[in-house]
């Protein structure tokens, strides 16, 4: 019996002693609780690793929407348009090139812009300095043109003719000492340098009338330039005035148009 209480005395002593000195075993040396058995998942190695979520595949871009073309401007109108055209107006009426006196010869056409001489088309003044101006210089322009109309009425019916500009253009109009289709025909070709085409209308009044007519409107800007300056007297002369054109090489559909 002492034996055996010596014994546990001999076992529990060193153990004792271990509790007292605050030494601990090493883990490898020690069985395991059984709260350490239980693995921490956040310190395990040999944990099998969660699956990493397959990346989902990008969404392939939208295609960019094709810009939409951008409208053509619109066409500018011929410098010529036809007198049946909603552009007549727009076209030209002096200043020609060569070449569009070609062409208005083979159309067998006479397009001309008159100074407003009765005041009925005025354009758009800079100031009243500009505005004096230009009703003085068509004034002196007036008074040349009537000139020359009186002279061939004169020569036509022995007399000067009515004061009123409009009337005295109308009584030469109306009546013509020649076929005023085919004047108007060799006046178109000469104006495209064919120097010919009216020899025989040399001392014809009808054909005097038309030069005097298609030559006013080009003087009168001439007049203006040397007051104002070619450009502002070319956007003035543009802004005033009446535009008339006769055309047709066939005396039966020939068509004449205005716009005052």
């Amino acid at each position: 019996m002492k034996i055996s209480r010596w014994a546990t005395a001999a076992v529990l002593a060193p153990m004792a002693l271990l509790s007292l000195l605050n030494i601990r075993t090493p883990a490898s040396s020690r069985s395991a609780t059984p709260s350490e058995s239980r693995a921490d998942p956040s310190t395990t190695q040999n944990a099998s690793p969660s699956p990493s979520p397959s990346p989902s595949p990008s969404p392939s871009p939208s295609p960019s929407p094709s810009p939409s073309p951008s409208p053509s401007p619109s066409p500018s109108p011929s410098p010529l348009a036809a007198v049946t055209s909603a552009d007549w107006s727009r076209g030209k009426f002096s200043r020609f090139t060569p070449d569009e006196l070609h062409a208005l010869a083979a159309r067998c056409e006479l397009r001309w812009r008159m100074p407003p001489f009765s005041a009925e088309r005025l354009p758009s003044f800079a100031d009243a300095d500009e505005h004096e101006a230009y009703l003085r210089v068509l004034a002196d322009e007036r008074a040349h043109y009537a000139e020359q109309l009186h002279a061939l009425h004169r020569t036509l019916a022995g007399d000067p003719g009515p004061d009123d500009l409009s009337a005295l253009g109308d009584a030469l109009r109306k009546h013509p000492d020649g076929d005023p289709f085919a004047v108007r025909v060799r006046l178109a070709h000469a104006r495209a340098g064919d120097a010919t085409a009216t020899a025989d209308d040399a001392d014809a009044v009808y054909a005097g009338y038309l030069r005097e007519t298609l030559a006013a409107g080009d003087r009168f800007e001439d007049a203006l330039a040397a007051v104002v300056g070619r450009a502002r007297a070319q956007a003035l002369v543009d802004g005033g005035g009446a535009r008339h054109t006769l055309t047709g090489c066939d005396e039966d559909s020939a068509l004449y148009r205005s716009e005052r």
